[in-house]
């Protein structure tokens, strides 16, 4: 299975500490966060990020895609990308599965559960949800849907949220009842990090007593 990191948000929210792939998270980037949990669960990683950033930063052990359309279009551009980069590399692949930079820990049995799914469902995306709500960053995409996904973004040149475009190709949804504090954990504001660095110790601490 491949895999995509997407670290092309622009982090306005979170004011001076900078991309949100820079942010540190205990002893760790956000980013390494997410190649790390990612790499263990998939034979191959994608990293997509804003063409302006492109030359700045090269993960060791990833693949950079960048977005091939033009402005910024949101977190399904660089799902298209990854989808482009497989058609012509690995043809033999019939899904990728994408992961975000900014919610950096998250269940390590994700990539297996949304096959699961999917071996169900084979051409619908999988969204991964939690016990509250579901988090469509986190999801399975067929490869078989990339004609759909490369004209809704080029009819939607302002950007299309994946929830939108979810929906209008259909979705099945893995659900976790019980995860982890941080699985899943948005980092959107300085208060976002503050908490995530608290629930970071905690999870630490509870696993230095077991």
């Amino acid at each position: 299975m491949k895999s995509l990191v997407l670290a092309g948000g622009r982090g306005r929210r979170l004011g001076t500490l900078g991309a949100k792939h820079r942010i540190i998270l205990g002893h760790q980037s956000l980013l390494q966060w997410s190649i790390n949990g990612i790499s263990h669960q998939a034979d191959t990683v994608l990293f997509n990020i804003d063409k302006q950033c492109s030359n700045d930063i090269h993960p060791p052990n990833t693949i950079t895609v960048v977005d091939q359309l033009g402005g910024y279009r949101g977190p399904l551009a660089g799902i298209h990308s990854a989808m482009q980069w497989v058609i012509s590399n690995a043809p033999e692949e019939q899904a990728i599965v994408s992961v975000p930079c900014d919610s950096p820990l998250f269940p390590n049995d994700l990539v297996a559960r949304l096959i699961a799914v999917s071996a169900v469902h084979p051409h619908k995306i999988v969204l991964a949800a939690d016990a509250e709500q579901v988090h469509p960053v986190f999801g399975l995409w067929p490869v078989s849907i990339y004609p759909e996904l490369d004209m809704a973004l080029r009819e939607h040149q302002d950007g299309l949220s994946l929830t939108r475009f979810s929906t209008s190709v259909g979705y099945e949804i893995c659900r976790w009842e019980k995860t982890r504090p941080l699985d899943f954990f948005n980092i959107n504001t300085p208060e976002d990090l503050a908490r995530a660095e608290q629930l970071l110790a905690d999870q630490q601490n509870m696993a230095a007593d077991v």
